[in-house]
Order: C-alpha cells, then structure tokens, then sequence
C-alpha cells in the first residue's frame, strides 16, 4: 500500500454489498475508527445467502441465482396421497462444487413452497378430527449434508392442511440452529426432501420463480470482500476488489464504486455525498490480476492524481443470490 493509505469504513446491505473505505493522501495519519475521525475499514454482509432449487423434475440442482422469472414455475413435482405412504423422495439436488475452502457457522433453514393443483377445502373437510389418523394433512422431510457432513437430517416441517392453489402457495420450513461445518475445494452442498402428503386432492412443490424461491437459507457469513487502493509515485490511485465466495467471483454481479473528497472525516456518510465532491465514478473492471490463492482481482484506476487530502471510496456490489 502506498505512503499515507489506510483502509477505511465498508458496509453491506442485504440486497447488494456495500464498501464505505476511508483514506488519507496524507503520509504519516494513524488509524481511528472511532466516529470515522480518520481511516480505517470496516464491513457488513448480507444477513442470509441463498441457494436457489432449480431445473425441472427428472434434472434438479442448487444454483445460486435469484429468478426474474414470474408466472408458472419451471419447475415442479407433484405428489398423491397413495405414493406418500412410502415417504418417496421427491427432490435430491446438489449445487456446484466449492472453489475454495470456507468454514460455515450459523444456522440453517429449508425453505419449500408447495400447494395443492387447485384450491380446494376438501383436505380441510376430511381432516376430521384434526390431527388424527385419517386426517389430510402435508409435510416434509429434509435433509442437507455440506461435504458430505449432515447438518439437517430429516427435519420435519410443520405439518398443514393445504388448501391453496400454486398462485399462493403454503410455505413449510425445516431448520438447524448453531451449524459450525468447514468444506473443502471440490465438496457440494446437497438437499433431500421427502413429502407425506394424506389429502386425497394431489399437491405440488414448485420451484424457480421471483416468488416461489425454495432452496436453502443460510443464516450466517460465506461471502467476503477485500478493497484496497494504492497510490503510485505519480499519485495515481488503483483500486482493487477482491470478490471471495465459495462458488467464485461470478456470485458477485454488478458494482459501482463512487470516489469521493477531499473533504473531513465527519462527512463521510455511505450513500450521501455532496456532487461537487465525486471524482472518479467505476463500473466495468478496466483490469483484473491474481491474488491470494489464486483469486481474481477486479481493477480500476482514477483518471488523474489525487491531490492531498481525506478521500472516501463508496461501492455497490451486487450479489446474485439476493433478491434482485
């Protein structure tokens, strides 16, 4: 890093990452966080990561994509009441192997969107009594093993008497708290679900739509991001993203980075700047490098010296698995 550079505030919203850097061109300033009274750096990642069950019924994965898509899912199983007397598995899918290692801990949630083929109270007539052993009830069963390891195994979802149509699907959900399990380069992340389903009137779990997002729901870090700005001889500033998650940088889909100052400390505000204070505003990689084990660096360069003084580096980077 060059004379005077310190790394300064980053912030992440849930819908897109946020990177606040502070920095001196001053040589000699010593770093403070306190109240942004001087540089420093400082992140906040989305609260969940999302893994997206995709593909149709004979070909499912886990991709980690949010849809655009609205209308009729694209993908979908349907299941009766006289094939669940067996629990048949109706969905096993895996998504792409990690790229790097990555250690998860937090908790985990199944999150499944399922209705019957059209509205219908015929499962709430012939739930009498309820809860009993002729009643009309639907629930899964769910399991995800990480590298192998399962942290979920066949938790049940809460058990309801469904009634609506795919246009308002029911949601179920599975979860495991206080999951702490590290994966290799190479390991997938997997999901098995099973249904019993007692209502003579068919269901179906849907898939791949804006709205209907069943997947996995990870209540925890596994993105990062490292941001970091050298100053040449000639004070030419080069800024450098790196993008870190477990599937590669293509997780990370969009970013803007604002440079802005010089100004004081105390007007530095992620989001809010005044225009007479842009210099350099970046998109598009003009550049990428290697780094550390290999990953990729995204680069840009501002368009002319940065004369003395506090500068703010403020960027959005969009991430593919929130919602869009």
């Amino acid at each position: 890093m060059g004379d005077g550079l310190n790394m300064g505030k980053l912030t992440l919203a849930i819908i897109a990452t946020t990177v606040l850097l502070l920095l001196s061109t001053s040589p000699g300033v010593s770093q403070n966080q306190a109240a942004y009274e001087g540089p420093g750096f400082e992140s906040f990642n989305p609260e969940q990561n999302m893994l997206f069950l995709k593909g149709d019924e004979d070909n499912q994965v886990l991709d980690r994509n949010w849809t655009t898509v609205t209308g009729l899912p694209p993908g979908s199983t349907s299941f009766s009441k006289t094939s669940s007397f067996t629990l048949p598995t109706i969905v096993d899918a895996s998504a792409a192997p990690v790229l790097e290692p990555f250690r998860f801990e937090g908790n985990i949630t199944a999150r499944l969107f399922a209705s019957l083929e059209t509205t219908s109270n015929a499962c709430s007539l012939s739930n009498i009594p309820v809860g009993g052993p002729l009643g009309s009830e639907t629930q899964f069963s769910v399991t995800i093993s990480m590298g192998g390891f399962e942290v979920m195994s066949g938790v049940e979802t809460e058990s309801m008497v469904m009634s609506k149509d795919r246009t308002d699907p029911h949601i179920f959900e599975a979860s495991v708290s206080n999951v702490n399990v590290s994966m290799n380069s190479g390991d997938e992340i997997r999901i098995s679900i099973q249904v019993r389903h007692e209502c003579a009137v068919s269901g179906t779990l849907w898939w791949g739509t804006y709205d209907s997002t069943t997947g996995i729901i990870f209540d925890g870090n596994i993105i990062e991001t490292k941001l970091n700005v050298i100053l040449d001889q000639n004070r030419l500033g080069r800024i450098e993203f790196t993008p870190i998650s477990p599937w590669g940088e293509a997780d990370f889909s969009s970013q803007a980075i604002e440079l802005v100052g010089p100004m004081p400390w105390r007007e530095m505000w992620h989001g809010y700047v005044e225009h007479d204070k842009w210099l350099d505003h970046f998109e598009t990689p003009e550049g990428t490098s290697k780094g550390e084990s290999n990953r990729t660096i995204l680069t840009w360069s501002t368009d002319g010296p940065l004369a003395p003084g506090n500068y703010m580096l403020d960027a959005c980077f969009t991430l593919s698995d929130q919602d869009p």
